[in-house]
């Protein structure tokens, strides 16, 4: 949806949101006449991924091992009824 259809307050902070990302260059800005037109720039997020990669193993290894707890716990009670 473009944001000229919301209401006033909701697009004038996205377009402060938007301004924001442009300058830190994660999206890029061209104009169109009166619009304009805001392009992700995805290869500006690969140190954020690469960042949160680090933590995914991580977090992967501890659900794993909850997930092993939870049906340890389901056959123990299985076993006592």
């Amino acid at each position: 949806m473009p944001i000229s259809e919301y209401d006033g307050s909701m697009a004038c902070s996205s377009t402060k949101h938007l301004r924001v990302l442009s300058e830190v260059g994660l999206v890029r800005c061209r104009a169109e006449g009166r619009r304009r037109l805001y392009r992700l720039e995805p290869t500006r997020l690969r140190p954020l991924q690469d960042w949160l990669a680090q933590y995914e193993q991580a977090w992967n290894d501890r659900m794993d091992r909850v997930d092993a707890y939870l049906k340890e716990l389901q056959q123990q009670e299985g076993e006592q009824q």
